[in-house]
């Protein structure tokens, strides 16, 4: 059978990933959600190999076999295997190419290392907006958020609408119009990558953060909420390139990292600039210069904020003595000149605006939260989960202070059960004592001991409500 070499080979392919879906490391997730995202993704990496498969054999060898009965122009007979050589040659190649980068895609969703938890953490963003698709988080050459539409079904599209036309080239026969999406479908939802080997580094990621921003906006279209937002107000949006859609990227840019920063909180902009200094770039069409970016965070660190702990502050002295070093060398090198400041100045009265009424949980919410709930109540081992009535009450902690949560986890290794959000910039803001060999189960337990308090005070609050 023509292909027979390829088509085997697709068919292990098919195999493997199968087995993937079985592997006792997925398996093992305790968390059912966070399996069944990674489950929906492997079933679409394998779905686009059966379309792989079904498009070479009942369309491309078919065809083939067709177009082998006529003669050529030239009064020539090929034979099937000569015609997909010459007619389907840059499918065929495509097909067995575009199969070993989905078996690559896999893996690396399988055996990057990523913590479970990171998932429950990240999740939050999307879930606020009410966004219920398949999210993966995989290693990558960069951080980049893409649909699985980007992934898999755009590199198939030849062979999917080959597989429609029953036309058959050179032949008066023709073949049934086939849907190869129909009984393999490729469900929606997104693939974040984060930078190869930086997936168990922490400091990078709340840039996690900015890339479901954008998963977001993907969506529901924040860009435009936004440029309808300064309609209202009579504003229009600055013009921070000539090329209306440059301008539309770079700006959607500087959004995304103020969400991240208002979200995550200030450590958002160390992050910022760690990834700067590891991987600098110059401006491009997707991407403004990494001057008008950090300008945009510097603003959030800006106004000192007080609050009943001291870690908001901390966390945002920490942060913006790290940036302002970087914002003084840009206007000494001219990257900042005045014209610019006041048109990205501009830009973040709106963002700061427009932020309050999409109403998401800020880093200052999150703060307010953790003080409201959090407090010692005076509970003996033994009652810790019941009042004296017998009735289960919330889980509470201590309110820990900026010092309290660094001893904690960075010298004394015990994991809290806090917002991973304060948490984590408490950690950053202190980046100096992590060592990924002490410090990275205890982050990740403390993700986990969180999610699980967040778990037992919502049965808590229903069964109070049912009782």
């Amino acid at each position: 059978m023509p292909l027979e070499a390829l088509i085997d080979h697709i068919d292990s392919l098919i195999d493997q990933i199968g087995e993937l879906e079985r592997t006792p490391e997925l398996d093992q997730i305790p968390f059912s959600k966070v399996k069944n995202h990674l489950k929906s993704s492997i079933r679409n990496y394998k779905n686009g190999l059966k379309i792989i498969k079904e498009g070479l054999t009942e369309c491309v060898i078919k065809k083939a076999i067709l177009y082998a009965q006529g003669e050529t122009k030239d009064g020539r007979l090929l034979s099937a295997e000569q015609v997909i050589y010459t007619v389907y040659q840059e499918l065929v190649s495509n097909s067995y190419r575009i199969a070993e980068r989905f078996n690559t895609e896999v893996t690396m969703l399988m055996k990057a290392g990523i913590p479970p938890e990171l998932y429950h953490w990240l999740l939050e963003i999307p879930e606020h907006f009410g966004i219920k698709k398949t999210i993966t988080i995989q290693e990558g050459q960069r951080f980049i958020t893409e649909t699985f539409d980007q992934k898999i079904i755009k590199p198939l599209k030849p062979m999917i609408e080959l597989a429609k036309s029953p036309e058959v080239k050179g032949s008066l026969a023709q073949l049934e119009p086939s849907d190869l999406m129909q009984y393999n479908p490729i469900k929606d939802g997104y693939v974040v990558s984060c930078v190869r080997g930086e997936v168990q580094n922490p400091v990078l990621w709340p840039i996690l953060c900015h890339e479901m921003f954008e998963l977001v906006d993907k969506e529901q279209n924040l860009f435009k909420r936004l440029e309808e937002f300064a309609s209202t107000k009579g504003e229009s949006l600055p013009i921070l390139d000539a090329n209306s859609k440059t301008n539309r990227r770079w700006i959607l840019e500087i959004l995304m990292d103020f969400f991240a920063i208002n979200s995550f909180g200030p450590m958002y902009a160390k992050s910022l600039l760690e990834y700067f200094k590891r991987s600098p770039y110059y401006q491009t069409f997707e991407h403004p210069e990494m001057s008008s970016r950090l300008f945009n965070v510097y603003q959030c660190l800006r106004t000192p904020i007080k609050g009943k702990t001291d870690i908001l502050a901390k966390c945002q002295l920490k942060a913006k003595r790290e940036v302002e070093q970087e914002i003084k060398r840009y206007r000494a090198g001219g990257e900042l000149i005045p014209e610019k400041e006041q048109k990205l100045l501009h830009l973040y009265s709106l963002m700061a605006q427009f932020f309050e009424i999409i109403k998401l949980p800020s880093f200052l919410d999150r703060l307010a939260k953790y003080s409201e709930q959090s407090g010692n109540p005076e509970a003996s081992l033994d009652n810790i989960l019941k009042d004296e009535t017998g009735r289960f009450i919330p889980f509470h902690d201590p309110l820990f202070n900026f010092d309290d949560i660094r001893n904690n986890i960075l010298y004394h290794h015990i994991s809290l059960a806090i917002d991973p959000n304060i948490m984590l910039n408490v950690v950053l803001a202190n980046y100096d004592l992590y060592q990924k060999d002490e410090h990275f189960k205890v982050i990740v337990d403390s993700i986990k001991k969180w999610k699980v308090k967040q778990v037992w005070n919502c049965s808590v609050n229903l069964l109070g409500k049912n009782s």
